[in-house]
């Protein structure tokens, strides 16, 4: 028999942190993660005997938090005495439930829990969108019909299969191996076809199992998770077997936030489990005269190999709602939000199931039309030749339908805008003059072109003389608008 040392647990403990999803979603907002336990659970609960430490680890915000290596964050709950009870887990916001160990189970009984709270944990589990279990050796062959384990048959060093490296290889880097510690040496010799492996021994013997429906997960030997099994005592992460650790409690959380109808096929698509990260780009707009947006300009940074940016008018992503062609987009009403997901052909598969992506705001402004009139253009005051200085170009337009005109473009003589992109804007119909700030920088004098959204373009000499107004005032016309004329 193993000894270990005790700690001291409190009851109804709980210890907060605040959880951050990475990349993810809409999931991208901030979340908490609660996991629940059961303290005094032989020497192997989550925080007492071998795993005296694991939940130190889970609350170092250096490991676990919003300035940590894992974004996410955990709120540990102690059951303590309480009966565990299906309400009680949901009333209490459990989203994992690390059942933990006694020794004496460790064969097949389960005294540490009573059948009620065994059968409460179960049906709490597989209930939609409630929680995920980690359950140790024999609690695979209690809840779950047909895997049996066998306490003999495991030749370490341990490791992920694909599946189980698409789930938990997380932020703590890639833990290509781990061991199983102590004298129980678990194996799987039988598991159902509900469930998936996700580790295995270096002899090819199943030494982890997740369920494909309620996303528990199973490990064939507890010392996985403990000092037996090489963690490091305190709250950091030190060596490959506390990688290991954390990166399943990493997984874990991904599970319990997305908790698929089927994980097996949720994180074996080459989409992934990220959403689309387009930077600080959360909208898009359209520039007039064009009245659609081209949703393919925005580009993500963290594209998935074998998958591609797909766009959505709702969630989840499906093909149904899928914009067929992003580059020309309108929607029916403006501002409109759309999702970009990511897509894999190969398994007609979307990131996260179709939940996983990221909202953009679309708006489309509507472009004004109209006629400019080139004879009744004015600069005020007029440009004088060699002092560079700020004007007013006054541009008239019979403006047929009201709303913005742009792109305004001015070019020639040293003439630019002050502000561009420029952009005026009608809320009326008929013939109206538009004030534009414009800036001269002393070069000669000649020919200024400009144009004013879709409504044509104009050239003027600006060589001629201006007109008398109270100031100088440059009419293409020569005839005096902005001011009485002076005699």
């Amino acid at each position: 028999m193993n000894t270990y040392p005790l700690k001291e647990s409190a009851f109804m403990r709980t210890s907060i942190l605040v959880l951050f999803l990475l990349n993810v979603v809409v999931l991208s907002t901030a979340q908490t993660i609660k996991v629940c336990y059961k303290s005094g659970v032989g020497g192997y609960s989550i925080n007492n005997g071998y795993r005296l430490d694991f939940d130190d680890k889970l609350s170092n915000p250096l490991n676990f938090g919003p300035s940590g290596t894992s974004k996410y964050t955990f709120q540990l709950y102690d059951f303590g005495t309480t009966p565990i009870t299906y309400t009680a887990l949901v009333s209490n916001g459990c989203q994992i439930f690390d059942a933990g160990l006694v020794e004496a189970d460790a064969g097949g009984s389960l005294t540490s829990y009573t059948a009620s709270e065994a059968t409460s944990l179960y049906t709490w589990s597989t209930d939609s969108n409630k929680g995920v279990l980690l359950g140790f050796q024999s609690w695979a062959g209690y809840w779950v019909s047909g895997h049996t384990i066998v306490g003999t048959g495991n030749v370490n060093p341990n490791s992920f299969t694909m599946l189980g490296q698409k789930i938990f290889n997380g932020p703590f880097g890639v833990a290509n191996s781990f061991n199983q510690g102590g004298g129980y040496q678990g194996v799987f010799t039988a598991v159902p076809s509900t469930s998936c492996s996700i580790i295995q021994s270096a002899n090819a013997q199943v030494a982890g199992v997740i369920n494909s429906t309620s996303s528990d997960v199973y490990l064939a030997d507890v010392d996985m998770v403990s000092t037996l099994g090489g963690m490091s005592t305190g709250s950091a992460v030190s060596n490959n077997q506390d990688i290991f650790a954390m990166n399943l409690y990493h997984g874990l959380a991904k599970l319990a936030t997305y908790k698929p109808n089927n994980v097996c096929t949720f994180f074996a698509c080459n989409a992934g489990t990220d959403a689309p990260n387009f930077g600080s780009t959360n909208s898009i707009t359209n520039s007039c005269p064009v009245e659609t947006v081209n949703l393919t300009t925005l580009t993500a940074s963290n594209i998935p190999s074998g998958s591609q940016v797909t766009w959505h008018t709702s969630l989840p992503a499906t093909n149904g709602n899928k914009i067929e062609n992003p580059t020309t987009y309108a929607p029916s009403v403006s501002p409109s939000t759309v999702y970009a997901a990511f897509y894999d052909s190969n398994s007609g598969c979307y990131s996260g199931d179709g939940y996983v992506a990221s909202n953009i705001t679309v708006t489309i402004n509507t472009c004004a039309a109209g006629a400019i009139d080139c004879s009744k253009t004015q600069i005020f005051k007029a440009p004088q030749a060699g002092i560079a200085a700020q004007h007013t170009l006054v541009a008239t337009i019979n403006v047929t339908q009201a709303g913005c005109f742009k792109p305004i473009s001015v070019s020639g003589s040293g003439i630019t805008l002050v502000t561009s992109p420029s952009t005026v804007c009608a809320t009326t119909i008929g013939v109206q003059q538009f004030h534009i700030p414009i800036k001269y920088d002393g070069s000669s004098l000649g020919t200024m072109n400009f144009t004013v959204g879709n409504t044509g373009s104009c050239s003027a000499n600006l060589t001629s003389a201006p007109k008398k107004a109270i100031v100088d005032t440059w009419t293409l016309d020569c005839v005096p608008t902005v001011a009485p004329s002076l005699k």
